[in-house]
C-alpha cells in the first residue's frame, strides 16, 4: 500500500525525458519525429503552414522557430 499510481505530470515529464536525445537541435528533433511518423517535408510543411525548403531549413540549418511554429510542428509530430 506505500505505492501510489503516478500522477499525470509524472508521466508526462518522463514521457518527454525519453522523446529526447542528448545534444540534439530542435531541427535534429523534428527530422527525428517527423521520419518516425512517415512524413516527408513535403507533407509536414503543408501541415504546418511551410513550404518543404523552410522545413528543410529548419531540420539541417539549424534555424530556431518561434515558440508559435514549434505548436504547429507538435500536432503532426
Amino acid at each position: 500500500m506505500g505505492e501510489t499510481a503516478p500522477t499525470l505530470a509524472f508521466d508526462m515529464a518522463l514521457a518527454r525525458k525519453k522523446a529526447l536525445v542528448p545534444h540534439e537541435t530542435t531541427g535534429q528533433q523534428v527530422r527525428r519525429l517527423r521520419l518516425a511518423r512517415g512524413l516527408t517535408q513535403a507533407q509536414l510543411g503543408e501541415a504546418v503552414g511551410l513550404s518543404q525548403r523552410m522545413v528543410a531549413y529548419y531540420e539541417a540549418q539549424g534555424g530556431v522557430p518561434s515558440a508559435q511554429l514549434l505548436r504547429k510542428f507538435a500536432d503532426p509530430l
